[in-house]
Order: structure tokens, then sequence, then C-alpha cells
């Protein structure tokens, strides 16, 4: 049972509000700088999941990705063909988009994206909507599914500072559950009846987002993402003062993507907390407590 000093903490809230973060069963409710995971069976799903979100679009370029057995699902709906028709809506494979899992490059495929939102705004639409069924990405070895956990916090990098909705489905059949835990954690906004993840880790405003709760339970989680997160010039922010709880386990994982030239610079830490980093005698030069 957690202390009473703990349960102070947890309902401690802040009032600056955040970039959306939740739970929702209407995809029609998504806007710019959204970033959605829906983890499910596929079963056809991932079409519907495609016509809702294509279907609220506002303006928008539309941009479709999937594999042979998506594609061949979207040429007997005459919703995709009439986008298609129109020019809102492009089709691709996964491979045509992302290229081989094994020599997938998250930078590349920033710079990929980057040109894809300028290039519909020259066309006059207000920015871009992405639905892609990801899940072949995630089915590799280690090193694959890590280049694709640094592309999700490039990606959600991307999506916050740009007129982008992104929607990512994995089809959670066969896919290791401690993946699927990861992949929840970074996106802000998941799709379905399910439970939130834990804790959700994101960019608002430039700054790295921590919500719900870090514990013995789930820092193995954190780690995995926090190993393969790229690396931020002049060091990274990350505000805590939204999480319901964390403890110094946290900020030891946050103190090992810093430097001494570049410390990650952690705000909102709650006094008993730092008082506690302090007193195990933890404090380093790759990390500051502001």
């Amino acid at each position: 049972m957690r202390g009473t000093m703990r349960r102070f903490e947890l309902f401690h809230r802040p009032k600056a509000p955040l970039r959306n973060h939740r739970v929702v069963d209407d995809l029609a409710v998504l806007n710019e700088h959204d970033h959605l995971s829906w983890c499910g069976p596929r079963a056809n799903d991932f079409t519907r999941l495609a016509a809702a979100v294509f279907g609220a679009a506002r303006n928008e370029r539309l941009m479709l990705v999937g594999t042979k057995a998506d594609l061949d699902d979207l040429r007997t709906d005459d919703r995709f063909d009439r986008l298609v028709q129109s020019g809102a809506l492009t089709v691709q494979t996964l491979d045509e988009v992302y290229g081989d899992a094994t020599a997938f490059d998250p930078g590349q495929q920033l710079q990929a994206f980057t040109a894809a939102v300028h290039e519909a705004l020259g066309q006059g639409y207000r920015g871009l909507r992405v639905v892609a069924d990801n899940t072949p990405m995630i089915n590799g070895d280690d090193d694959t599914f890590g280049r694709w956990l640094a592309w999700e916090q490039l990606a959600d990098q991307f999506i916050e500072g740009r007129p982008v909705i992104g929607v990512c489905y994995f089809d959670d059949a066969g896919v290791d559950a401690e993946r699927l835990d990861v992949l929840s954690a970074l996106h802000p906004i998941t799709y379905g009846g399910g439970a939130p993840p834990p804790f959700r880790l994101f960019v608002d405003d430039g700054v790295m987002v921590v919500t719900g709760e870090i514990d013995e339970a789930t820092i193995t989680t954190l780690r995995r993402a926090l190993a393969v997160r790229p690396r931020t010039p002049g060091g990274l922010v990350v505000d805590l003062a939204h999480a319901d709880f964390v403890d110094h386990r946290t900020l030891q994982a946050f103190a090992g993507l810093g430097t001494p030239s570049a410390p990650v610079r952690l705000r909102g830490v709650r006094p008993t907390l730092r008082t506690l980093w302090q007193s195990l005698d933890l404090t380093t030069d790759t990390l500051q407590l502001c």
C-alpha cells in the first residue's frame, strides 16, 4: 500500500492545459497535432479505422500506408476509390514509404514526412492526415523494433509542431505484449475501450511530458523507450508536473540520457522526491532538477 505522503502527491494537479492525451472512442474528434495508436485484432478493423479518420477530414491531404492485405480490402470499398480519384488520398505500401524494416532510418523518414507536409500545404490543403498499418515494422528483432521506437518519438515531436494527425494501427495478433505496452506509452492518444496505458511520454510545446504513473511495474517500459530516444541538441527538458507518481528510478532513467555538457533538465519534481534524490546521494552532472 502506498503511504499518505505519496497519496498527497498523487492528487496534485497543475493548472496548465496539455496537448490532447486520452483514450478516445470517436475518431471524428481528432484534431491537428493528435498522435493516436490502436492495438487490436485486424478482422477488417484497419479499413474501418481509416474510413472513420478520413471521413472526418477538413480539407486535409490524406495518406494511407498499409500492407497488401490492407490494400486488397480498400479496393472493395467505394469510399476510398472516390478519395483517390479526387486526388485527396494517396495510398502506398509500407515498403514504398518505409522501405525494408531491417534498414529503416528514422531520420530519413522524418525528412520524407516533412516534404509530404510541405507538398500538402503548397497544394492548398490545411494539413496532413496519415493512417498507417505499422504492424510489420514492430515484428522484427530487437534492433529493428528499437529503430521503430526511435521513429515514434521523432514522429510525435514532428506531429506536435505541424498541422498533422497521425494514426498508427497495430494488429495485436502474435505481437509481443511488452512491445505493445511501450508503443501505447509513446502515443498521447489511444483508441478503443480498454484502459489507458499506465503512463504516457509525449512532446508538448517542445518539452517532453510524463503523465500517469511510473513505478516498479512500469519502469522497464520507460527504460526501453528511453534507450532508443533520439538525442536532443542542447539537452532535453522533461516536465514531471503532470505525472501522478514517479520515483527515484524514473529520475535515474532520465539521467542516463544526459551528458555533463547537455544535462537533462527535470521540471515539476515534487519536494519529497527531490529530498529523496539528495538523501540517496544520487546527484549527477547529467541531470538538473529545476
